[in-house]
This record gives structure tokens, sequence and C-alpha cells, in this order.
């Protein structure tokens, strides 16, 4: 009997130790505050859970939020002005940052399939299109946006030229980008 109560405490640990939240928010002030967070594509804060307690953290007060997804990978969102057409000028929403560095890549995860956008320093957040079966081919639109995100670098900017013009290249590239520029 002890054999098997040790065994299906140890077939259910994986899953006792997954439902424990390792998330946090980092606030402007450089403080972390840690629980479960939800909501995090709300317009004006997010909510978060510690333990009995929940409450609610303003968009304006918050520098990014880590949460792991479903399958274990860390995830982190950042507050940006809203590039959706429909909210107000200067609301800001959570968007997931794919690539961060002197040019951010960021996803919605919207509901109509995965929106990309980028944003370099304090320049506005633009949409990246794509079109194809799949939404992996950049549509011309894309690609003059790239070009002027990384016309400051030559070599990366001759590459952007000779690229098959699809997502994973794209971000790809700007990951060289960023790693060959400081921000």
């Amino acid at each position: 009997m002890k054999k098997i109560t040790q065994s299906i405490i140890f077939l259910l640990l994986p899953f006792l130790s997954f439902s424990q939240s390792k998330d946090f928010i980092v606030s402007k002030n450089l403080d972390t505050i840690y629980g479960k967070v939800y909501n995090i594509v709300n317009l004006d804060s997010v909510k978060i859970k510690q333990k009995n307690k929940k409450f609610y953290v303003n968009h304006d007060s918050i520098l990014n939020i880590h949460t792991k997804s479903w399958d274990g990978r860390w995830m982190v969102f950042e507050p940006v002005e809203s590039p959706f057409y429909y909210d107000k000028e200067g609301q800001t929403t959570m968007l997931l940052l794919e690539v961060q560095g002197k040019i951010n890549i960021y996803n919605s995860g919207h509901e109509r399939g995965f929106i990309l956008y980028i944003k370099k320093g304090d320049s506005k957040i633009t949409d990246l299109a794509f079109n194809n079966l799949f939404g992996s081919k950049m549509t011309n639109k894309t690609y003059d946006i790239l070009a002027e995100n990384v016309s400051d670098d030559s070599n990366i900017f001759e590459e952007l030229k000779k690229m098959k013009r699809n997502k994973k290249e794209m971000i790809e590239l700007i990951k060289k980008y960023n790693s060959r520029n400081e921000y």
C-alpha cells in the first residue's frame, strides 16, 4: 500500500508543481509582483492572484509581464500603445514580445490569427502584413517597413534584399540585426 501511495504522489508531482504559478509582473519602479496573472490583454489593467487575494495592476505602471505558456515556455508581454484601429488613441494593450532588442517584434495572438508588429526605439508600433494561405509570405508594405528599420546596417539591409520574404527568415534577420546593434 505504501508503494502505491508513493507511486501516485510521484505521478501527480509534475501536475502539482505545474499548478503553482511562477508568473510575475515587473513594475516601472522595478518592483516584482508574484502571482497568477489573468486577463493580460485587458485594455486597462491586469488581474493577478496571490494566494486568496486578487487585485488589478494598471498598464501604466507595468514594465512587463512574465508568464508560462501551456507548454512551459516563458512568455513576456509588454504594454504598448494599442495598434488596433478600434481602440481609442493612446490606449495601451499587452502584446507578446517575440524578439527584443533595438527592434522589437510583437505578436498579438489575435482571435483572427497571429499578427506581428514591429517597433524600433521610440517609434510608433506598426503591423507587419503577411499574405498567402498560411500567412507566412510578407507583403511589399512589410518589406518596405523592414527596409526602413534596418537601413542603418548595410550588411543586414543587403541580406533583406536577398531573403525569401517569409516570416521565419524575417524574425531571424531581426535577431541578427539586434545582435549587431545595441539598444
